[in-house]
């Protein structure tokens, strides 16, 4: 049986600027017992007008959403449950799909026939909220940046595992749903971070704990290898390690149109580059409202693909 989890106490990574622009974060319940529990959001969710520019690409493969189961078990022996990105019913109006996510959905059932209570989300993904009006209150929720196809940097793996950490010691109970795009690569990666720091796993039965809550597991190669390069002992520190020069190209796990974690401003550069530089980048939301502009946005950007494929043709 692998160890219980370790508390992590301190907020890991590097300071960013634009986090003092940010409302107080869930860590601040840590240093005042007596404080409230956060608001649904840890700070004001965005909303950002959409264009062919800034249309998450999950956004224009709704199909691809739909294939993927919705979520998976808890990877034990954590609390985290591994899902894919919720979506607004807004966005689903027209289609219907074999594996639909409604936030609303997941926690009353989680809750109703599983006996878990979801007191947390954590967004890894690259883009905007795409299910705002549907954080109910008293949910929690930390949106932590990262690019497509991107391994996680430390910076990123500390502050979620000190997140997590922060919110077990007030709701040791509870359980903590964490997503990407699909749910896959980046979520699994951080995860097994948090199963490798907190409960003193080697990485491969990480993943293999991945592999089990959320089959297939982590599907990039790329990501497995920088896991083992980062943590080559049982519950170790990170070992800072180089993965920029590790692309997308010859991974034979990834998808034919790009793997699963495709998205807006992602690339396949590696390193864990993360998006929303010089911006606020907590807890953006689009705007649900206008459809019709979601659509309009859409045509755009495939009208943009079929005159790129025509110029290289």
């Amino acid at each position: 049986m692998p160890p219980p989890p370790r508390p992590i106490d301190a907020r890991g990574g590097e300071t960013r600027d634009d986090d003092a622009a940010a409302a107080p974060s869930t860590s601040a319940a840590a240093s005042d017992p007596a404080a409230a529990p956060p608001p649904s959001s840890t700070s004001p969710l965005r909303t950002s007008p959409l264009s062919a520019t800034n249309v998450p690409t999950v956004l224009s493969k709704l199909r691809k959403w739909g294939d993927y189961a919705s979520f998976g078990e808890p990877a034990l022996p954590s609390k985290f449950i591994p899902m894919k990105t919720p979506l607004s019913p807004t966005l689903l109006r027209e289609d219907t799909f074999e594996n639909v996510l409604l936030l609303p959905n997941f926690l009353a059932e989680q809750r109703e026939s599983r006996g878990r209570d979801v007191g947390l989300v954590i967004d890894l993904s690259n883009h905007d909220c795409l299910y705002g009006d549907g954080i109910p209150e008293g949910l929690e929720r930390v949106h932590v940046r990262n690019v497509a196809k991107s391994v996680p940097d430390i910076a990123c793996t500390s502050e979620v595992i000190a997140v997590a950490s922060e919110f077990w010691s007030r709701r040791p109970n509870a359980f903590v749903a964490i997503h990407c795009a699909y749910g896959f690569n980046r979520t699994g990666f951080v995860l097994c971070c948090y199963l490798i720091e907190a409960c003193g796993l080697s990485a491969d039965d990480a993943l293999a704990s991945f592999a089990a809550a959320r089959p297939p597991g982590v599907k990039h190669d790329r990501f497995k290898v920088a896991l083992r390069r980062r943590y080559p002992t049982p519950g170790c520190a990170p070992v800072p390690r180089d993965d920029a020069g590790e692309d997308d190209g010859g991974d034979g796990d990834a998808d034919r149109d790009g793997g699963d974690d495709g998205e807006v401003g992602s690339g396949g550069d590696g390193g864990g580059a993360r998006g929303g530089e010089g911006e606020s980048w907590r807890n953006e939301t689009l705007d649900l409202d206008n459809v019709a502009e979601l659509e309009e946005a859409l045509v755009e950007l495939e009208e943009e693909r079929r005159a790129s494929l025509d110029r290289g043709s």
